[in-house]
């Protein structure tokens, strides 16, 4: 409870929950403040028999009544937050007695309209009931009751105070803690989360170096370091898991001294990329899908018909020229760039494991290599490309031929089956025709031979006179069977414009 004056004169009492509001005095009307103490020199006095909860006033004033007996030693007047009989009080006892024992009832609360409509509810002190209270019953006290305790409280426009506004925090101090974890999110899930999630989703990145120098490197990627030197020539691959897109540092390192190579790779989660150190490896696109639906079935089948009725093959010249065609053709692009993307490309060097691509893999990417040699096939056969500057204007290749059959003299048959694999082979000086069919019959007069046919053709690209530009074939057929009831191996020779060779020999 606050006890305290108007400056006016007026006293007032309240309860410790309001201290700090403000409040008008009816008595001048001026506006107070509610301190948070009460005032030492107000008292509050109940007289027995009062209505009301006990009346604030100055000390000189309780002193004044009391010398005109307006209040005796049995009224009470309230000390230390209890109820003391004023004799006691006056006599300043040191341990104060019991307080009268008061009915036993619930006591009001009083409620405190404020400035702004409301009620506010406090509970008075307890001090002895009166006949205006409510009694052990619980009856209500009655309405004038009230009205007495908040006109003597002096209170009917009482104001509480305003609460305490919350200070607000600077803004940048927020957008600097945002940053903070922005900060502290984005590096955990790169060095941490990111990883273990690219690990667990089986999504590696692939850092793929062609080592195109003559010499050895150490190669390290970042914190990673390859266990052994790179030699010239060869391929190497990290593996690294990311969670998120960042680039990372190459460093080649001359195995006998020297300057290092620095190149920034990025990294993405999943994503493969080629590093071509100094741009020194001519990578070809060779698109084999393409290839795969070509034909030279045309040239192929009037190759054939050429073999088969013993001519000097011209139709060779042009089956040659249509697979130099397709050779040429079936590198549609030079890469040589530092970094490069492998995804579009079916890279023979490495595969998603790391491990060689076989032929035909990735159907229906190109292939992307450096590789000198691979095999191409195609609709009616096979290419062995060879890409080194030094084999340049080589070539092999093997087509299928469609069935036929040629007739040699005197009377001799040759029957080739559907299928079967001519090799064609361009050399540097001449060109090459080549046909091998194992299992074949050869039937002479008094024998009967099993054994293998043979046939080539050749075609210079050069001569030296007094020689002359042109075709030369030949069959031959080696075997083994019976010969007038002996058993007898055989060799016979076919050549263009000479007369066939016969030669049996006991077998052994």
């Amino acid at each position: 409870m606050i006890l305290f004056r108007c400056s006016c004169g007026d006293t007032f009492k309240v309860d410790d929950t309001l201290a700090g509001g403000t409040g008008e005095c009816e008595s001048c009307h001026r506006e107070f403040t509610i301190p948070a103490q009460s005032d030492p020199d107000v008292v509050l006095v109940f007289k027995a028999g009062s209505e009301g909860d006990g009346t604030p006033m100055l000390k000189s004033e309780l002193e004044n009544k009391l010398a005109s007996q307006e209040f005796d030693g049995a009224d009470l007047i309230w000390t230390d937050d209890h109820w003391t009989p004023i004799s006691d009080w006056q006599a300043g006892a040191a341990a104060p007695p019991a307080a009268p024992a008061a009915p036993a009832h619930v006591r009001p609360t009083l409620r405190i309209r404020a400035v702004g409509g409301g009620e506010t509810e406090t509970e008075p002190p307890p001090f002895p009931a009166d006949d205006g209270e409510a009694g052990a019953d619980g009856e209500e006290q009655p309405v004038a009751a009230r009205g007495v305790m908040r006109q003597a409280m002096g209170l009917e426009r009482y104001t509480p105070p305003p609460p305490a506004a919350k200070p607000r925090k600077a803004w940048w101090k927020l957008a600097v803690r945002l940053i903070l974890l922005v900060v502290a999110l984005a590096a955990g899930y790169k060095y941490g989360g990111g990883p273990i999630l690219a690990n667990y989703l089986k999504k590696p990145s692939y850092v793929i170096i062609h080592n195109g120098d003559a010499v050895q490197y150490q190669a390290t990627l970042g914190w990673r370091r390859l266990s052994q030197e790179l030699p010239a020539g060869a391929s190497c691959h990290f593996q690294v898991f990311v969670g998120m897109d960042e680039t990372q540092t190459l460093r080649l390192t001359p195995a006998g001294g020297g300057a290092e190579t620095l190149i920034k790779v990025p990294v993405k989660m999943g994503k493969n990329i080629l590093v071509n150190p100094g741009r020194k490896t001519v990578y070809r696109v060779v698109d084999l899908p393409w290839l795969a639906q070509q034909r030279a079935a045309e040239q192929t089948a009037a190759f054939a018909q050429a073999m088969a009725a013993n001519r000097a093959p011209q139709e060779g010249l042009a089956l040659m020229e249509k697979l130099d065609q397709l050779s040429r053709e079936v590198v549609k692009q030079n890469l040589q760039d530092e970094l490069t993307d492998p995804a579009p490309y079916d890279l023979d060097e490495m595969t998603d494991d790391g491990a060689a691509t076989a032929p035909g893999a990735a159907a229906g990417k190109p292939r992307l290599t450096c590789s000198p040699l691979i095999q191409a096939p195609f609709a009616d056969g096979q290419f062995t490309l060879n890409f080194s500057e030094s084999q340049a204007a080589t070539l092999d290749a093997s087509v299928r031929l469609p069935a036929f059959s040629a007739t040699l003299p005197p009377n001799i048959t040759v029957k080739i089956p559907e299928g079967a694999s001519l090799q064609v082979n361009r050399l540097a000086k001449r060109l090459r025709f080549a046909l091998r069919q194992e299992k074949q019959t050869l039937d002479l007069p008094k024998g009967s031979f099993t054994g293998t046919w043979e046939y080539s053709a050749t075609w210079p690209f050069e001569v030296t006179p007094p020689a002359v530009q042109e075709w030369k074939w030949q069959w031959i057929f080696r075997g083994q069977g019976t010969f007038k009831g002996e058993k007898k191996n055989v060799t016979c020779i076919w050549t263009k414009d000479a007369a066939p060779i016969v030669d049996l020999q006991p077998a052994k």
